[in-house]
C-alpha cells in the first residue's frame, strides 16, 4: 500500500541577495517551517535546510531513499523551484557545473558515489556469487516531447513511451540508450555528455534557463545465485531498480521572466509538466483509484518510480 512516508519534501533556502532580491524569506529549522510571502502563514515540511547547510549535509538526508534499491526497490529524487533557485546546483554542483570535489559536488554525482561504493561492500568475498552491473540513462522532457540526451544519431528525435505488461507494467522508453557504467567517474562523463544536448535559453530571471525536465537515471541490477536442493547451482535471481535523479526545468511566472514566441510555449509546456506532477502525487496521497500518469510524459516516464514501494524526495 502506498504511504505518504514515501514521500518527503525537503525545502532548502538559498542565500539571500540584497542586489536581485527585494524581499527576504522567514523560516524555522526547528520546526521545518516556512513562511508564505503572500499568505504570510508558515508551510511545513519534512526538512528545512538554511541558507548555510553544506552540499554534503543535504546528501546526508537524502541517502536514507536509497537504502532499498538493492532489493529492487525504486527511488526518485526531484529538485523543484522557479527558474534560478538553484535546484541545479544542489543536483550538480555551484553553477550547474559537474564536480567531483568534495565540498562542492551535487546529489547526482554523490548518489553516484555511495551506489559503487555499497555496490564494493556487498560483493566483497562472494564476488561469484552476487553480481552488479550499473546503467545510465539521461532523458529530457522538452515541450511535451521525450529525447534521448545520450543518442549519437545526430537529428533529436521524440521517443515513444510504452508499458512492458509482460514485465508487470513496467515502463519502457523505446530506443533510449543505456551505457554501463563502472564507477562515479564513468557516470560524470555520461552527465557531461547528454548536459550539453539539454535544452536551455535566456529570460529575463536566468540566462541560462533550462527549458525542459532532464531525468537521469541509474538502473542497478543485481544478480544473486541461488542453489536448488541439493546445493547446486540454479541459475541468478535478478532485481532491477531505478534510481531518477530529476532536474525539473523552473516554474515560471511568464510576467516576470517576460517569455514570448518559443520561450513561452516552453514555459507554457514546463509549467503543464509541474501541475500534472502535483496532481499525480495528489492523487497517490490520498489514496484514489485513477492516477493520471498518462496526462504528461514526466509522469508517463516516471510511472512505475511513483506509489507502491517507491520512495520520493521533493
Amino acid at each position: 500500500a502506498f504511504s505518504m512516508q514515501a514521500i518527503q519534501t525537503f525545502v532548502r533556502i538559498r542565500p539571500w541577495d540584497p542586489d536581485k532580491e527585494t524581499a527576504s524569506l522567514s523560516f524555522s529549522i526547528d520546526t521545518n517551517e516556512v513562511e508564505s510571502p503572500e499568505t504570510e502563514n508558515s508551510l511545513g515540511y519534512d526538512r528545512v535546510f538554511g541558507p548555510d547547510i553544506t552540499q554534503a549535509e543535504v546528501f546526508v538526508h537524502v541517502a536514507p531513499f536509497l537504502g532499498d534499491i538493492f532489493n529492487g526497490c525504486n527511488t526518485t529524487i526531484f529538485a523543484y523551484g522557479q527558474t534560478n533557485s538553484g535546484k541545479t546546483h544542489t543536483m550538480l554542483g555551484p553553477s550547474g557545473k559537474l564536480t567531483l570535489s568534495p565540498l562542492q559536488m551535487g546529489i547526482i554525482p554523490r548518489c553516484a558515489r555511495w551506489i559503487f561504493s555499497n555496490i564494493n561492500d556487498l560483493a566483497k568475498g562472494c564476488e561469484s556469487d552476487v553480481q552488479f552491473q550499473v546503467r545510465a540513462c539521461f532523458l529530457e522532457i522538452y515541450n511535451g516531447r521525450v529525447f534521448d540526451l545520450l543518442s549519437n544519431k545526430g537529428a533529436r528525435t521524440p521517443l515513444k513511451i510504452r508499458a512492458e505488461s509482460a514485465a508487470g507494467g513496467t515502463i519502457d522508453v523505446q530506443g533510449a540508450t543505456e551505457i554501463v557504467v563502472e564507477a562515479t567517474d564513468s557516470v560524470m562523463n555520461v552527465l557531461a555528455t547528454g548536459s550539453k544536448q539539454r535544452a536551455t535559453a535566456s529570460t529575463d530571471m536566468n540566462l541560462h534557463s533550462s527549458r525542459s525536465h532532464a531525468i537521469f537515471t541509474l538502473y542497478v541490477e543485481k544478480r544473486v545465485r541461488e542453489a536448488d536442493s541439493k546445493g547446486n547451482s540454479a541459475g541468478f535471481k535478478c532485481h532491477i531498480s531505478r534510481v531518477n535523479l530529476v532536474d525539473l526545468a523552473g516554474s515560471e511566472d511568464v510576467s516576470r521572466s517576460h517569455a514570448a514566441g518559443a520561450r513561452l510555449k516552453e514555459a507554457v509546456s514546463i509549467n503543464s509538466g509541474l501541475l500534472q506532477l502535483h496532481r499525480v502525487l495528489g492523487a497517490l496521497g490520498k489514496g484514489e483509484a485513477h492516477v493520471p500518469y498518462r496526462d504528461s510524459a514526466l509522469t508517463r516516464v516516471l510511472q512505475d518510480s511513483l506509489g507502491g514501494s517507491a520512495r520520493t524526495v521533493f
